[in-house]
């Protein structure tokens, strides 16, 4: 929720907000990874997993950079 009066452009200018923990895909892949991933870890997604949706909360939230994060689907992909 926005505060009343606060302006949160300026205070962008002032203080970066980075959010260092996002996942993305392929717009072609999110919409079958997303609900998969979700189901598996048994987390509810907050978007749909496409760089479009996350700019557009990042725009909402305030948040200036997001780093995005890998994905490991099997465990060959953890060392």
């Amino acid at each position: 929720m926005k505060a009343p009066g606060y302006n949160y452009r300026k205070a962008r200018l002032i203080m970066k907000i980075i959010d260092i923990h996002v996942h993305a895909f392929p717009d072609e892949l999110a919409h079958r990874a997303i609900p998969t991933l979700a189901a598996q870890a048994g987390i509810p997604a907050h978007l749909d997993g496409r760089v479009s949706s996350i700019k557009s909360s990042m725009d909402e939230a305030g948040i200036c950079i997001s780093v995005v994060q890998p994905v490991a689907t099997k465990p060959s992909q953890v060392r």
